[in-house]
C-alpha cells in the first residue's frame, strides 16, 4: 500500500490490519482544514486590500469574514467531534476515516467556491450578479453543508446530541 488506494490481488486499505491510524488521519484532516480556511481569510483580505474604502465594501467584508469564521465553527465544533466518536465507537476506524476523507475533499471544494464568490463580491459590491457568481456564493455553502451532512453519518447511533 504506498498511496493507500487498494490493488489487484491485496487487501483494502481500509481494512483492520490496515497501517493507516484514524487518530492521525483526524488531525491531518483538522490541519488540512485549518490551511484552507486560511487561505479564504487571505483570499479576503487581498480583495479588500485592493479596492478604495467603501461602505458597502466593509460590509461585504464583514459577511465574507463571519462566513468563514461560521465554517470554522461548523468543523471544529460538531464535526470532528463526531469523526472521533465514530472512531472511538467503531471496530475498524480506518474505514471510517476513510469517508471523511471524502467529505472533507468536498468540504475544501465548498470552502474554494466560498472564497472566491466572497473575493467577486467584495470587489464588485454593485455589479450585475451572473449565474457564474451567484453558483460560487450559494453553491459553495451547499457543497460544504452537504459534506458535514454525510460526514455526520459517521458517528454511531445516540452519541452525539445535536442540542449542545
Amino acid at each position: 500500500m504506498i498511496a493507500g488506494h487498494p490493488l489487484p490481488g491485496r487487501k483494502s486499505p481500509f481494512s483492520s490490519d490496515s497501517q493507516i491510524y484514524a487518530e492521525h488521519l483526524l488531525e491531518r484532516f483538522r490541519l488540512f482544514f485549518l490551511i484552507a480556511l486560511g487561505e479564504t481569510v487571505l483570499t479576503i483580505g487581498n480583495a479588500f486590500a485592493g479596492q478604495p474604502l467603501q461602505a458597502d465594501r466593509l460590509l461585504v467584508l464583514a459577511v465574507a469574514f463571519t462566513g468563514t469564521v461560521a465554517l470554522w465553527w461548523c468543523y471544529f465544533h460538531r464535526a470532528e467531534d463526531i469523526g472521533i466518536k465514530a472512531v472511538e465507537g467503531v471496530d475498524d476506524p480506518s474505514r471510517i476515516v476513510g469517508l471523511g476523507n471524502y467529505t472533507l475533499i468536498a468540504m475544501v471544494i465548498g470552502i474554494v467556491a466560498i472564497a472566491v464568490g466572497d473575493e467577486l463580491a467584495i470587489a464588485g459590491p454593485h455589479d450585475p450578479t451572473t449565474f457564474s457568481t451567484a453558483v460560487l456564493i450559494f453553491g459553495g455553502p451547499t457543497i460544504f453543508l452537504l459534506a458535514v451532512a454525510i460526514d455526520d453519518t459517521r458517528a454511531p447511533p445516540g452519541s452525539y446530541d445535536p442540542r449542545p
